[in-house]
């Protein structure tokens, strides 16, 4: 007899060696213009010519690194077995956790009939659980204000930020807004605050498993066994709606799902931020936050959860898996997605040269965001491989299917962001026709 749970993860594996698989057999069959009948090698320039394309060609293993890691999370750990903790009830009845949840959503306030909804959304959810509501605060830490008190909810929060508010370090944008609402929050040290964007929202389920996090660690300080709780993190899924605003944005998000169950979870279960953190999701004490604090200059101010991360770490805070989801949008249009992208390239490349953080916690980023910034290459040489053959790669089939193994990892990890963002039950049609799109990206 097989559960339910080792049929999910047999079929995980399946999938995964039908879409590596597959895509290694389509390349090793693809046929390729014939560049040696286009030129004669004894002709000096056509030799020159040919060698230039196998060196553009050979810059495809620069994203080896960026793929290969995620790979070995998808490999290791499936996300088709999710790890067990007990129900919230159980959790309230054993634990005796003594610490507040506060949920912050951090917002700059021109959206405000989209942060009054998932306000709603987020204390309809908390009041369906179990917990008392001495144990939980809905915060929304915005620079305009947004009068939240017309809600006339003693759960929720409003932290506005001053406008002649100035960080002492120079800290700017979010993190300035982070930074004042760890100073006037009523949270307590041992309390933990649950970080959102102005659009994440959350079920139950996530609940529980935050709470579970939360309780666990609380228990390891009590007991002395650490200074700080771990920060904790779990997946972020974007699009998980009847009708995303973008369906281009969505799928191509998708490889962000397979990096969280990829390298995000290589890295949480090492207990390390090798490659930083994402802005929202984040469990964390505030003692840590206090300690840490987000008033980090302007190179801690683009992408202030990748050097937060960073700093914290180096201060001695250790991070931890949750296997959990919060569902979020992806960018409403593509100059938004560009402008998204640019900004945390920007901003991890700031993190990367910032002398204040040691080295040894920058260094795994840095390679990341060096495979990131040689994506161009890698998409030359990706289209060069493809279109044009070269007697040298024709007859070395290492260089052959080594490339085709990396061009299916990389389609794998869209293959499961999507498996994992849309569902057919709003209608097989639009899933399979999403799933074509998707494969074309």
């Amino acid at each position: 007899f097989i559960s339910y749970e080792w049929v999910r993860v047999i079929a995980y594996y399946l999938l995964m060696i039908v879409s590596v698989g597959g895509y290694v057999a389509l390349s090793v069959s693809t046929s390729y213009i014939d560049w040696t009948g286009l030129f004669s090698f004894e002709n000096e320039n056509a030799f020159i010519a040919e060698l230039s394309i196998n060196i553009v060609k050979c810059c495809f293993f620069l994203a080896s690194p960026a793929l290969l890691f995620g790979f070995v999370g998808h490999l290791i750990w499936s996300p088709a077995r999710r790890v067990k903790v007990p129900s919230l009830e159980e959790s309230v009845a054993t634990s005796d956790l003594r610490a507040r949840l506060f949920f912050r959503i951090v917002t700059r306030g021109k959206n405000p009939d989209l942060v009054r909804d998932n306000v709603v959304k987020a204390t309809t959810v908390l009041r369906k659980t179990c917990l008392p509501e001495w144990q939980w605060k809905v915060e929304v830490a915005t620079d305009n204000p947004l009068d939240l008190d017309e809600m006339n909810d003693s759960q929720v929060y409003e932290l506005l930020t001053p406008s002649d508010y100035v960080c002492p370090k120079g800290g700017k944008y979010k993190a300035r807004a982070l930074h004042h609402a760890v100073m006037i929050s009523t949270a307590r040290e041992e309390d933990w605050v649950i970080h959102l964007d102005e659009e994440s929202s959350f079920d139950v389920e996530t609940v529980k498993y935050i709470y579970a996090h939360c309780a666990k660690e609380e228990t390891s300080v009590l007991r002395g066994q650490k200074e700080w709780g771990n920060i904790g993190q779990g997946v972020i899924k974007y699009g998980c709606h009847e009708h995303p605003p973008n369906y281009l944005t969505t799928l191509a998000d998708s490889i962000r799902v397979a990096d969280d169950f990829g390298k995000f979870r290589v890295q949480y279960e090492v207990h390390e931020p090798l490659i930083g953190m994402h802005g929202s999701f984040v469990v964390c004490q505030t003692a840590v936050e206090a300690a840490v604090g987000f008033d980090h200059g302007i190179s801690g101010s683009i992408t202030e959860d990748a050097y937060f991360a960073l700093v914290a770490r180096a201060m001695g805070v250790k991070f931890s898996w949750i296997d959990a989801f919060l569902y979020e949008q992806s960018p409403f249009n593509i100059m938004d997605f560009i402008r998204q992208r640019s900004r945390w390239f920007g901003g991890l490349v700031l993190v990367c040269l910032s002398s204040a953080i040691p080295l040894k916690q920058r260094v795994v980023l840095c390679f990341m965001t060096l495979s990131w910034a040689v994506v161009p290459l890698v998409t030359l040489a990706s289209v060069t491989n493809y279109l044009i053959g070269t007697s040298w790669s024709a007859t070395t089939p290492a260089y052959t299917i080594a490339t085709s193994v990396l061009a299916g990892i990389s389609c794998w990890g869209y293959v499961l962001g999507f498996f994992w963002t849309f569902s057919p039950k709003q209608g097989w049609i639009r899933y399979v026709l999403l799933l074509y799109a998707q494969l074309i990206l």
